[in-house]
């Protein structure tokens, strides 16, 4: 981006960056990068770090920054395209020669986080506690419980990490949402106020499970915990199941057709 244009957005970026540090996604995120060890990348860009970017910035100085670390990072080498189309493979060949061959290449290799490889970034007493967390723009209690894994990215084949995500948030008979709605502690009116989401990089996993509870859920939070620990020793107890990762993987192989 040139610098001129830069610097006519920077009003714009300054009053989305007040709107997002404050909503409860954001919260959320800062809370949870505050979790983790002192020193290690999850914990390098907490909010405390960014009220300071914003209130003592220097544009010139952060353009600058900015243009280094697009011409570091920002490298072809470093991409990977995939082109869904029904139009012919010669076509498609030809128009992404077309907008993605003068993309840079520096040749340079990425940020090296080997060291932090084996550690367990959220290994912390911090991490282990519950909060709250207040969001002007809900009007839904959720319950948000988050688990710290190693890295799964040598895995990437068989994506075996998904099954755990995929057998908590199944959402039909004799699962744990209508175990929850059955003793009507979550809403039964929409199935996206239920879902167990797994994220992941070279360093840690995640799986969050997210449930949206009624006012007489509210009321018995610690019963739904305690459900919630129940099934996921049931699972333990059964074992992985062959069906259930066959089903997964064939809706997998759906969706992407």
């Amino acid at each position: 981006m040139p610098k001129h244009i830069f610097m006519e957005q920077l009003d714009a970026i300054k009053n989305q960056f007040q709107v997002s540090l404050f909503n409860g996604k954001s919260r959320y995120e800062q809370l949870f990068s505050s979790f983790a060890q002192i020193g290690h990348p999850a914990n390098m860009f907490s909010v405390d770090h960014l009220i300071k970017l914003r209130n003592n910035i220097d544009c010139d100085k952060l353009y600058n920054v900015l243009d280094r670390f697009k011409k570091r990072h920002y490298s072809a080498h470093r991409m990977k395209l995939a082109i869904r189309s029904g139009l012919s493979l010669d076509t498609m060949e030809k128009f992404v020669k077309a907008y993605f061959a003068r993309i840079p290449n520096n040749l340079m290799p990425p940020d090296n986080f080997f060291k932090f490889k084996n550690d367990l970034p959220f290994d912390t007493p911090a991490f282990r506690k519950m909060y709250k967390v207040h969001d002007d723009t809900e009007h839904v209690t959720r319950l948000q419980i988050t688990w710290a894994l190693p890295s799964f990215s040598d895995f990437y084949k068989c994506n075996s990490y998904q099954y755990i995500s995929w057998s908590i948030g199944y959402k039909g008979k004799g699962s744990l949402i209508s175990y929850l709605r059955k003793k009507m502690w979550s809403p039964t009116s929409d199935n996206n106020m239920f879902n167990c989401e797994s994220q992941q990089n070279s360093l840690y996993s995640l799986i969050q499970l997210t449930i949206a509870l009624t006012s007489k859920g509210r009321k018995h939070l610690e019963d739904i915990l305690d459900a919630i620990f129940s099934f996921i020793n049931l699972l333990k107890t059964a074992g992985p199941q062959k069906e259930i990762y066959n089903d997964f993987c064939k809706i997998r192989q759906n969706t992407f057709r």
